[in-house]
């Protein structure tokens, strides 16, 4: 059964190969997809090292109680001036690593004392009430075993010498 299994699949990826050699174009969204993970892979990482901003969870606006976080964002809420002064938001780009206090996001994004989650910002600003900056989840610990370390350069552009 298992050497059945095996041919068939050997047939399938010979087929596919045949394909894709006829037809170059279906490289291109593999090869965006590689592209796009291996950044996800070195945001990851530059998480580890710096955080520019640091604010509370309780700024956070859509995409709290999300029952997932490998995707999506969720929102800082930009409203209250003395708030966004008070964490030094106001130069928020996109690109910028940020550590979120009391937020959790191992199981869904949701408020909890003493956790932190690194995440990146991925789309700027917003009118609409409870919406804001995104930022994409890289990192988190409920209990608070990461330590944020505030760096002028931690933004995804600077780190790979985009900018």
């Amino acid at each position: 059964m298992n050497s059945l299994v095996l041919e068939e699949s050997w047939n399938l990826a010979k087929a596919c190969f045949l394909i894709v050699r006829k037809d170059k174009e279906m490289l291109i969204y593999p090869a965006m997809m590689a592209g796009a993970v291996l950044l996800m892979i070195l945001a990851f990482i530059a998480s580890l090292f710096y955080n520019v901003y640091v604010f509370v969870a309780s700024i956070m606006g859509s995409g709290l109680g999300a029952d997932q976080t490998y995707s999506g964002d969720y929102d800082i809420q930009m409203f209250d001036e003395s708030v966004v002064k008070e964490y030094g938001l106001e130069d928020l780009r996109l690109g910028d690593l940020v550590a979120i206090q009391d937020a959790d996001s191992s199981y869904g994004r949701v408020y909890l004392k003493g956790a932190v989650t690194i995440g990146i910002v991925v789309h700027s600003n917003c009118v609409i009430s409870g919406y804001g900056p995104g930022v994409t989840t890289l990192l988190t610990s409920r209990s608070g075993k990461i330590v944020p370390r505030i760096s002028a350069d931690a933004n995804i552009a600077r780190i790979l010498n985009l900018k």
